[in-house]
């Protein structure tokens, strides 16, 4: 009885709530590994990504009015079609984002253990210089060299910054668009992302607080070669060089990225989910055809 009534609210469900069901089980395992694993034990009919379709194919065909028969197929298939490609979409969706968000994180993480090991190799080098018993020369030249290196590799870390944020935020952005807020990230997916996303703000912060203490150091030492009572500022080089997290053009640049990528994973996945229900009727290839056009630039694309 409870099945009954439980298939009979399903059928009511929206292609909407149907990917927000999908991203509900999904979280409901550790990984995505797991998720396949519990997916396999039930039958094909029963899983996440099939039950919908069948669901979807049943409420066209209760709430199609025409009486006339042959109307009455030709509606049915329309709404259909219409319910199946609303949910494919949002599934696509679903799976590009966290393919695309995997693929961030693992190249993310690559560069910013080299980053990483390149800062802390410059910081050694720096003090070393400062500490050796070198010639003034050789040892002011060494500290040139350092400051053009550490200002490049904050560059780098700004750059990494900026990308994981502004995927970080673009997936936030899909999931209160789309999805009513409901996270859609496999959580292992999402912990690893999170995990990048604090490696670079901990690389930036040992740079932040590096470079402010180099730019007091050196401060120190010009104080003590000018006469008693006469004050400087922080060398030029040296105050300019500290990274600026917060700064302005870098929240600009991570909100355009961001941006960039919501409308990019959108499009793809609307894209993706019609293609796949006109290939059913064999009408996928004009309609793939006129997207290879409109991205060569040639007409604009149906789905714009």
């Amino acid at each position: 009885m409870n099945n009954k009534r439980l298939d009979k609210l399903e059928l009511e469900l929206t292609p909407k709530q149907w990917a927000l069901k999908l991203a509900y089980e999904m979280r409901r395992y550790p990984s995505q590994e797991d998720f396949m694993r519990g997916v396999a034990k039930g039958s094909y009919r029963q899983s996440p990504f099939a039950r919908p379709f069948f669901a979807l194919k049943e409420q066209a065909r209760e709430h199609s009015s025409k009486r006339d028969p042959k109307e009455r197929v030709s509606e049915e298939f329309k709404l259909n079609c219409k319910l199946r490609k609303e949910f494919h979409a949002l599934k696509h969706l679903i799976n590009s984002v966290n393919d695309q968000t995997k693929a961030n994180s693992r190249t993310n993480r690559e560069k910013t253990a080299v980053r990483l090991f390149k800062l802390q190799s410059l910081i050694l080098q720096d003090v070393l210089s400062r500490s050796a018993g070198t010639q003034h020369v050789s040892a002011s030249s060494a500290r040139l060299r350092h400051s053009a290196g550490l200002k490049d590799c904050g560059d780098c870390l700004a750059v990494l910054w900026i990308e994981t944020s502004a995927y970080n935020t673009a997936v936030r952005i899909i999931q209160e668009r789309y999805f009513e807020s409901q996270p859609i990230l496999f959580n292992d997916i999402e912990m690893a992302s999170d995990t990048v996303i604090r490696t670079v703000q901990d690389a930036i912060e040992l740079f932040n607080e590096y470079c402010e203490l180099r730019a007091d150091l050196s401060n120190r030492k010009a104080r003590k070669k000018l006469p008693k009572g006469e004050a400087t500022g922080a060398a030029p080089f040296e105050r300019d060089s500290a990274l600026r997290t917060e700064t302005k053009e870098i929240k600009e640049r991570t909100e355009i990225l961001a941006q960039f990528l919501v409308h990019k994973w959108a499009g793809e996945a609307t894209f993706r989910g019609t293609a796949d229900i006109l290939e059913e009727s064999g009408q996928h290839e004009d309609f793939i055809w006129a997207r290879f056009r409109h991205d060569v630039g040639l007409e604009p694309s149906a789905t714009d």
